[in-house]
This record gives structure tokens, sequence and C-alpha cells, in this order.
């Protein structure tokens, strides 16, 4: 009996430091094994064109063709298309534009055919970082179908007639030749004054803007001289691109500060 008892105490004492050895200083029991997380790899992102971290070269997706020839043909016939590009703070921009999503917007527009882009205007949106955009090429855009603008807008005292760009030329349009003409029937025979002032974008030297703008309000005048109005009523300006009504940082600003004012004054 008394030899039972010690091999049960030799036993219990061999069994208690083999666990005290292999859980509290080997750590290897089962009782000690802890469970590891395991981290999911952020998914790739998906879509017809995407972009790298810090980069503005558009990476074409299988699909672009089709995407693209679906948003030529919702412009259709008088529509434009709005490219949105989209950037993070923390991303660098060795571009000249004021932030990478603009330059994403503007390699976007030439993926279009020439005849297209004139139609298409850019602009920017800084946005949250998503998972995974430092290590995968992301989406970087949105597009927008939106109503063509206006090409003659009248305010409180003024006309604004706008141009193509680096254009003299009368936006040749049916709607703007039948607004003149109306416009000189209506003053042929007044007493009216016509003044009128040209003005550019900042594209191109300041000189030759200033130039452009003289050219652009002789242009409308040639038109209403010829529908009747005296050449000795209509005076003409340019400010060039001295006093722009949009910042001429994104395509739609500049096409609104490509335009003419005319001042129709009274005279008694």
């Amino acid at each position: 009996m008394r030899k039972t008892l010690i091999l049960l105490a030799t036993f219990l004492w061999l069994a208690f430091w083999w666990w005290w050895y292999t859980c509290k200083i080997c750590t290897t029991c089962l009782c000690a094994r802890k469970e590891v997380p395991v981290i999911a790899a952020p998914a790739q992102e998906q879509g017809v064109v995407l972009f790298n971290h810090g980069d503005s070269i558009a990476l074409i997706q299988p699909g672009w063709p089709a995407f693209r020839d679906s948003l030529i043909l919702a412009m259709a016939p008088a529509k434009v298309l709005e490219i949105e590009g989209h950037f993070l703070d923390e991303e660098p921009n060795p571009t000249g534009f004021a932030n990478l999503g603009l330059a994403r917007a503007a390699a976007l527009s030439f993926l279009f055919p020439d005849s297209i882009r004139p139609r298409i205007s850019r602009t920017s949106l800084r946005i949250d970082k998503r998972e995974g955009m430092d290590l995968y090429p992301f989406r970087a855009s949105s597009w927008n179908i939106k109503p063509a603008p206006g090409k003659i807008v009248e305010t409180e005292g003024k006309i604004l007639i706008y141009f193509q760009s680096n254009s003299n030329q009368r936006i040749k349009d049916p709607e703007i030749e039948t607004y003149l003409s109306n416009l000189a029937n209506e003053h042929r025979n007044a007493r009216s004054v016509f003044e009128i002032t040209g003005h550019t974008d900042d594209q191109g030297p300041e000189k030759l803007n200033t130039r452009l703008g003289l050219a652009r309000a002789g242009s409308v005048k040639n038109f209403l001289v010829g529908k009747g109005i005296e050449a000795s009523r209509i005076r003409i300006f340019s400010k060039g691109e001295s006093d722009p009504i949009a910042g001429n940082d994104t395509e739609e600003g500049r096409r609104l500060n490509r335009r003419t004012e005319i001042e129709i004054i009274q005279k008694l």
C-alpha cells in the first residue's frame, strides 16, 4: 500500500512538473495556444478605368469601349459630359493641374474622339481613402451627362454670348443668329448705343488674349451692322483675361470666361 502511494505521488509530481514546463515555460501545450486572427487582404476594385495611387495615367480595363460608346450615345443631341476626377489629400501631385483629380479628368477626356472633346467639361472631387487604395489600382472618376449650357445668357443690363476655345468667330448656331437678328430689328430705328466687350480665358499670352477679346467683340459688331445697326452706334472693347466670371482651373470655368458682353445704353 505504501509503495502504491509513493508511486502515485511520484506520478502526480512528474505530471505537475511536466505541465509547468510545457505550459508555463515552453508554452507548447494546447491550453497555452491562442487563436491567431486571420486578416483578409483588401479586395481589388473593379471598374472600366482605374488609377494608381499618386498617378494620373488612366488604366483601361475590359468593358471600356462599350462604356465609352454608351456615354457618347447618351450625349446626343444636345447634352454634355462632365468628367469628375477624384483625388486624395495625401497623394502627391507632380502634374501641372491644381490637383490630381483634374489631371485624371483630363486624361479621361483624351480617351474620347476629337469631335466629342469640346462637349466635355472636367472637374475634381477630394474623396476619403478606401482600404487598399495604396496597394491596388482604384476607381477615381465619375461621369455625369448634363444638358448643354446656354450659349446666350441675359443678365441684369447685359447679354452674354459664349465663344469656343481660341476662336474669334461667333458661335455658329441658329439660336444665336436668330437672337442677334431679333436684337438688331428691335433697335434698328432706336437711339440706343451698343457697348460690346470681349473676354477670354487665361490660356495663352495676355497680350494675345487682349487682341482675341477685341476680335470677339468685333465679330458681334459686324453681325449687328450686317443686320442694319449703324457702326457709329456700336463701341467695342476688350478686357482679355482680366475679368473672369469663373475659375480658369476647370474646362467649364474657362468656357464661361470666353464671352462677349453686350450692354445696350438707351439715349434720350
